[in-house]
């Protein structure tokens, strides 16, 4: 309750101006601008002046003195009075009855914020200061302005850039809206470069660059484009293909020292300042995080010996890696801040390297009073009241009297919950000594603390907490050394009960074995898998990865066992190119020796239809690629099942391969963006797949990328397994590379990684990894708090990994989960899995 009136930090989806309703006409041509806002270098005669160039007026417009070339300095210019966002120009020429060549057919951008300022050069995102004007002198032609323009005054200079100069009338509007943050440029550090091919430089900047400082500018972050959560993605808002263009970052100096970004905000007046917002990265997968802390203080203040500040602590979030608004509200009317320029001061997270931001927005009223000394007000922390400064002794009598009365509720509250706790504890006594008479002598039992709660629905946070001060919520689980491993010829539900024997369904369980080393309780421990030693052959580093992507860039099935020997047949089905629909590219990233696009296919049934399909084009002529690919498709064609994606053939023209799609979601994205989805349906999905894999295994065929996303949803409940999500930029972040090899290490066996094999008990692993993630509603990737190298090094090195127990999930599923996940000789079969799901959901409603 106290963090009610302390707490100034919030999370927020504000947008300060939309690009998307920022478009309406500033006023040319209803006469809003008044003439005397227009003036000129020149004009041909008074009939021809600056103010005539009013868009869709019978006029000639303005039309300067001097013929026009691709070097002349002619211009009008408008002044827009206040600070405004200019986000479209519209064009045209001199008005006649008759066609005329009296048109520019190119024109620059001059403006400027000040009056004093000197001119800044437009230049468009993509580089260019030249923009395309109009092609004939009476349609209006309209140009995006990318970035938007946030200025005063604003001079457009037409160009003819053919050889020979003309004459040339000109009439235009401008589009945009009224920009209230007041602000006219910003200093910041220049930004750094990621790798080879991503940099988070302000590329639109419009003021100087002084030795990496950027100053008397506005750039990015006031552009009004939120950048995307991954900046891996080419698909970023305004289309330039490079890698981190939308977000602005700064990268760690010093891992052992404080490190920060200082940012420093001039304003046209002086104002009062109610809240700001900042659009930051928190993509911690790849080292990004939300800063530790923001200090708001008053930069001309600097020299004053008690410069008051704004200080505010920002909570981790290691959840969620979607980008998002940081909202500082001065709610408090003592707390405030007034002037006409802010220092904003960015500090790192712990764990941090990076910090990104791709927007700043600022909600003031400008101060029409003088003020002698500009003034930040009250030092302010949301920590608990005793990190408060002295200055909430200014707080009135009467805040105090509802913080006293927080306080007392707050005790009266603990005081119930204790008691609770207290009964609860005392009427379990019964049961723990119950679990504890049937230990046996002589064995050594583990406990495992029991950590976290229970998931209510896909937007409630969950982090782990620990409790250390009741044995009676510990689960004991026997590493007897001689307890037997199950047998697969075991597999029941009765048998897999017996992993653990306590009585009481604890949120958190794991899995061991007499090999099992020491479990290292953390903040991570929920389910702890067992990853010991797993076969006699030692880790080694040296050990050669196994690719599974093929050509065009997807996962591929294998088979253990040679085609030659095999009942495949080399027939491959031949499919005319007229039935042949090629549409949009199926992703921006395409495989090393092809790509895959999306599209229909005509089929001929006795109800004709377009089925959706992939459509894979091998680009090259390398006689080993041609291989590859028509290996991986001898495989498809050899597969006939009704929770696997058909193969159609290849074409008669180009040789390609049709594969079977969906217009519907994959399993992932599905369940990550649908509400109330019931347990027995996502165990109805988990059977189709058990199913699919049971006849993959039946055939001696390995899958290698088991995971919800490679899983296609079909009408009436239906699931089809596929293998193209690698080829996605979709689920770029599920894949880690290892020298150029792409794997789902999240998915993958220990086994798979430490001695590279790849196996029907691997694929058992990458089962067990989905269930979990289709019974946690897909929320978060497998170990979210790990980082892809800390997974890698964990699987590679055998050391424990854990997940979070899904919410209220049976015991017996529980069981199914664990038995994935011991030693890959000990791990169930298909055949088992799929007996033992399918019985558990007969009869079932599974809607």
């Amino acid at each position: 309750m106290i963090c009610l009136f302390l707490l100034l930090l919030t999370i927020s989806n504000t947008k300060q101006f939309d690009l998307e309703t920022c478009r309406y006409p500033l006023g040319i041509e209803t006469g809003k601008i008044l003439d005397s806002a227009f003036s000129s270098s020149s004009y041909a005669r008074e009939s021809t002046t600056a103010s005539k160039a009013r868009i869709r007026s019978e006029t000639d417009g303005w039309c300067p003195l001097n013929r026009i070339s691709s070097t002349t300095y002619e211009y009008i210019q408008i002044d827009l009075v206040n600070l405004t966002v200019i986000t479209l120009i519209e064009l045209q020429g001199k008005f006649s009855l008759i066609p005329n060549e009296q048109f520019a057919d190119a024109f620059r951008i001059e403006y400027r914020r000040e009056n004093e300022q000197k001119w800044i050069k437009y230049k468009y995102f993509s580089g260019q200061y030249i923009l395309s004007g109009s092609s004939n002198s009476y349609i209006p032609t309209i140009r995006d302005l990318l970035p938007s323009i946030i200025a005063r005054q604003i001079r457009i200079i037409p160009i003819v850039t053919g050889s020979l100069s003309k004459y040339i009338c000109m009439r235009l509007e401008l589009y945009g809206c009224s920009y209230q943050d007041g602000l006219i440029s910003y200093s910041i550090p220049q930004g750094d470069k990621r790798g080879y091919d991503a940099q988070f430089f302000d590329e639109t900047y419009d003021g100087q660059n002084d030795n990496g400082i950027l100053k008397d500018g506005l750039g990015q972050l006031t552009d009004g484009i939120l950048a995307h959560d991954d900046y891996r993605l080419k698909d970023n808002v305004q289309g330039i293909g490079q890698i981190g263009y939308d977000w602005i970052g700064w990268k760690r100096k010093s891992l052992s020292l404080i490190s920060y970004v200082n940012l420093i905000f001039h304003f046209d007046t002086i104002r009062n300042f109610t809240s700001i917002r900042i659009h930051t990265s928190n993509l911690y997968i790849r080292d990004i995080y939300l800063f530790y802390s923001i200090t708001i203080k008053n930069c001309q203040e600097k020299n004053i010996k008690n410069n008051h500040q704004i200080y505010l602590i920002i909570s981790n979030d290691y959840i969620n890696t979607s980008a998002r608004f940081i909202h500082i509200s001065f709610i408090d009317k003592n707390t405030f801040i007034i002037s006409n320029c802010l220092n904003i001061i960015l500090t790192f997270n712990n764990r941090s390297k990076w910090i990104l931001i791709s927007e700043i927005q600022f909600d003031s009223l400008p101060i029409n009073i003088n003020i002698s000394k500009l003034v930040t007000i009250k030092k302010i922390n949301n920590h608990l009241p005793n990190l408060i400064d002295t200055y909430v002794s200014t707080v009135h009598y009467w805040l105090w009297s509802i913080l006293a009365l927080s306080f007392i509720i707050l005790f009266i509250f603990l005081l119930i919950y204790t008691y609770i706790r207290w009964t609860q504890t005392y009427q379990q006594q019964n049961k723990f000594c119950n679990i504890t008479n049937r230990l046996k002598f002589g064995s050594t039992y583990r406990a495992i603390p029991r950590m976290g709660s229970c998931i209510n629905n896909r937007n409630t946070s969950y982090i782990p907490s620990i409790s250390n001060n009741d044995i009676h919520h510990y689960l004991i689980i026997s590493t007897n050394n001689t307890s037997k491993s199950m047998n697969n010829s075991d597999f029941s539900p009765t048998t897999m009960s017996t992993i653990y024997q306590s009585s009481i369904i604890d949120p958190y369980l794991t899995a061991i074995s007499n090999d099992t080393p020491t479990l290292i309780t953390n903040p991570y421990s929920s389910i702890d898998m067992y990853t010991s030693s797993l076969s006699d052959t030692p880790l080694s580093i040296e050990n050669t990865i196994k690719n599974i992507q093929g050509p065009c860039g997807n996962s591929t099935y294998e088979s253990l066992i040679s085609l030659n020997d095999s009942q495949s047949t080399i027939f491959i089905p031949r499919i005319n190119n007229k039935e042949l629909i090629i549409e949009q590219p199926y992703s921006t990233i395409n495989g090393c020796f092809g790509t895959i696009f999306q599209g229909y296919l005509y089929v001929h049934h006795s109800n004709d239809n377009l089925k959706r399909i992939l459509i894979k084009i091998l680009t090259t002529n390398d006689k080993n690629q041609k291989e590859l690919f028509d290996k991986e498709h001898f495989l498809l064609n050899d597969l006939n099942h009704p929770n696997i994606v058909q193969f159609y053939g290849y074409t008669i023209e180009q040789n390609y391969a049709l594969i079977e799609h969906s217009d519907l979601n994959d399993l992932y994205t599905y369940l990550l963006t649908s509400k109330n989805i019931s347990k027995n349906l996502r165990l109805h999905y988990m059977t189709q797949l058990s199913n699919a894999l049971y006849y993959l295994e039946s055939h001696h065929i390995i899958h290698r990328d088991i995971a919800a996303r490679n899983c296609l949803i079909y009408k009436n409940y239906k699931i089809k397994l596929t293998n193209s999500a690698m080829a996605s930029e979709q689920f770029q972040l599920h894949y880690y590379k290892i020298n150029h090899i792409q794997l789902p290490i999240r998915w993958m066996a220990p086994e798979s990684i430490s001695n590279n094999q790849f196996t029907s008990q691997s694929d058992i692993w990458s089962f067990g990894i989905t269930l979990w993630e289709v019974m946690t509603n897909c929320i978060t990737l497998p170990y979210s708090l790990l980082n892809d190298e800390q997974v890698y090094q964990r699987l590679k090195s055998a050391n424990d990994l854990h997940l979070s127990k899904p919410e209220c999930l049976s015991k017996e599923l529980i069981d199914l989960m664990l038995e994935c996940w011991r030693p890959y000789n000990e791990r169930p079969k298909f055949q088992e899995i799929y007996t033992f799901l399918n019985k558990r959901l007969y009869g079932m409603n599974i809607v």
